[in-house]
């Protein structure tokens, strides 16, 4: 069975103005430069039945805008709670920075090249994340999109957020589960 979960929470940040929250916008940014722009997504994960098994779990974000070149973005897991009514560069929740600007970070959990023919609908492999979420091996921050190259190329790409008026083209996440052997 596959269950469709969407974003509970969106956001995005922007090194150039790092104390300006994102967090209503109806477009995530994810820029690699001039100024470094980053996408953050959390995801309620209550509804999957506790003692369920996941075999596959997939991040989906829309395209809406697209660069003028292609890229590989990262979808990291976050390591620290935020707020999209208060994220910022700089700060996670209101008075509450980010132990390191732009986000705490985890290791990279899947890539995605975007750009040529790769537009439409991004996808990134997170069943290992949603895994350890759920057997409370991680905490549910939800994730982090980023340019896998930042420092690099200025090139941009947008993506429907919650505060969008296509409610179907929101974040979302596809859970294939499964009762367990």
């Amino acid at each position: 069975m596959v269950l469709t979960l969407f974003a509970s929470q969106d956001a995005w940040t922007d090194a150039a103005h790092w104390m300006q929250n994102k967090g209503a916008d109806a477009r995530l940014h994810v820029r690699s430069s001039a100024p470094v722009r980053r996408a953050l997504v959390e995801i309620d994960l209550s509804p999957i039945p506790p003692g369920t098994c996941v075999s596959a779990a997939v991040l989906d974000l829309n395209v809406t805008n697209t660069g003028a070149a292609s890229r590989t973005y990262e979808a990291r897991a976050l390591s620290a709670a935020w707020t999209a009514a208060a994220v910022t560069w700089q700060g996670r929740e209101r008075g509450v920075l980010w132990s390191s600007a732009g986000g705490d970070l985890g290791s990279a959990t899947a890539l995605a090249p975007i750009g040529g023919s790769n537009v439409g609908v991004m996808t990134w492999d997170v069943t290992s994340d949603v895994a350890a979420i759920l057997a409370r091996e991680a905490p549910n921050n939800g994730w982090i999109i980023k340019d896998r190259s930042e420092g690099s190329g200025a090139v941009e790409y947008q993506f429907a957020a919650l505060a969008g008026t296509n409610m179907a083209a929101r974040p979302r996440l596809l859970v294939t589960v499964a009762a367990c052997p």
